[in-house]
This record gives C-alpha cells, structure tokens and sequence, in this order.
C-alpha cells in the first residue's frame, strides 16, 4: 500500500539522518498530497506530544491533508482553535485558509484572513489573496442572489 512505501521510505531516511522534525514534516506533507489523513494526523499529533517545534510548513501541510480528505471542520478547527495561539501563523498559512474559505463560500471568514494578510504587507502573496477574495465575494454574492 502506499502508506506503506512511505513508512518504509521514511525508516531509510531516518537511518539515513535521525529521527528530526522535517523528516516527519515532509512525512505528512506526503500523506496530505495522497489524501490520508488519519497517516498524516498520528504523525502530527505524535510530534506535537513529543514537545517538537512544529514547523509552519508541516502545520500548513497537516491543514490540507484535512481539507484534501474533506474534513473541512478540523481544518478551521486546526487553524482557529488549537495551534494559532502557539503563533505559527504565515502567509502561505493564511492564504491556504483562504482557499480553503473560498472552496466553501465562507467570506466572512476569508474577510478576516485577508485582513490579516493585508496588514502583513507581503505584496506578492497578498495579491493572490486579494484575487482569491475578489473570487469568494463575487460567488458568494452570486449564490445569494439566486437565493
């Protein structure tokens, strides 16, 4: 299976490098891409028992493994109610909740993100998250009008 391969792939690299925290990173952004949640949420959550800094790439990661899997609540939940007060916010971050906002016609919740963004002043993922705003509030305004 594949969630065999990869834990036979990450058994060499770690014999390869030690057992580290980018190993497991790139371990569930795997798992995230291959949409195997439960995979990438043991890996996550066992790091996060261990007492690991949990890198924002493999944060983001564990986010659309979620979203990818279709479990759109623990994404929010992942984002909003658990991790952000241990401050791992970033742009990419920010702009992954916003696609993901804009996959299920949440503006409100886009609005606030992109304010996030806009205070940022990173002009280069800013200006995707202003066109991935532009594209929520014209669907949303959309299905409110055929309501």
């Amino acid at each position: 299976t594949k969630s065999h391969e990869m834990k036979t792939i990450y058994e060499e690299a770690k014999s390869l490098f030690g057992h580290n925290i980018l190993l497991l990173s790139n371990l569930v952004h795997c798992y995230a891409i291959m949409r195997m949640e439960k995979e990438a949420e043991n890996i996550f959550e066992h790091a996060v028992q261990e007492g690991q800094k949990i890198p924002n790439s493999m944060f983001t990661s564990m986010i659309r493994a979620y979203y990818r899997s279709g479990s759109i609540e623990k994404a929010f939940d992942l984002y909003g109610d658990r991790y952000v007060h241990l401050n791992f916010e970033d742009d990419i971050l920010i702009n992954t909740m916003i696609n993901i906002c804009a996959s299920v016609h949440n503006a409100e919740k886009a609005k606030q993100l992109w304010g996030k963004m806009r205070s940022k002043g990173n002009s280069t993922v800013f200006f995707m998250s202003v066109c991935m705003f532009i594209n929520i509030s014209y669907t949303s305004h959309m299905i409110l009008k055929t309501c």
